[in-house]
């Protein structure tokens, strides 16, 4: 593989978690869609892996590609931030499908099955002060009978995850 490629693949990495995060913030602010704080979690790596990969990219390309070092540190720090948002978008998951309790900030350890809609739509009517993180928010009705935005998450994450895997040990093994 020729070295100024991995500089692409570095950038396509920013530009794919910033796709990521930006749809996450258009269904919040634009499309009133309130996150759960498992939502707000699996944001964090993506906040890290941005601007770590458009340095890499960027210090990748200045360097010609000599600086192992920096495919390395950058790449190892990024593979690290997306697995959080892996992990995090997994147990989303997994507290959606009842699996195991959730967190006590979100609702997780709580049953929410008897707050009406209208509650949840005016708090005046005893609805909880927080956003369930155990009410899956579907989307892709048409996918395997809808498909929660937690599970979108982890199936354009994981393979995320696995390229910036990639790209760093091609970084360390470059010449």
């Amino acid at each position: 593989m020729r070295r100024s490629s991995l500089s692409v693949w570095f950038a396509i990495i920013a530009v794919a978690s910033a796709l990521i995060v930006g749809s996450a913030l258009f269904s919040q602010y634009v499309l009133d869609m309130a996150p759960c704080g498992l939502c707000l979690r699996q944001r964090l790596g993506h906040y890290v892996a941005i601007p770590l990969a458009f340095v890499a990219s960027v210090l990748w390309t200045r360097s010609g590609g000599h600086s192992r070092v920096v495919g390395f540190v950058l790449g190892l720090a990024i593979v690290l931030a997306l697995s959080l948002s892996l992990y995090w978008a997994g147990f989303h998951i997994g507290v959606e499908q009842k699996w195991w309790p959730g967190l006590d900030s979100c609702g997780g350890g709580g049953d929410t099955s008897g707050v009406t809609l209208e509650q949840w739509m005016n708090p005046d009517l005893g609805a909880p002060q927080y956003v369930p993180c155990d009410q899956p928010t579907v989307i892709f009705q048409w996918f395997f009978g809808g498909l929660s935005m937690a599970s979108a998450h982890v199936l354009v994450l994981a393979p995320l995850t696995l390229l910036s895997a990639w790209v760093t040990l091609t970084a360390v093994r470059s010449k």
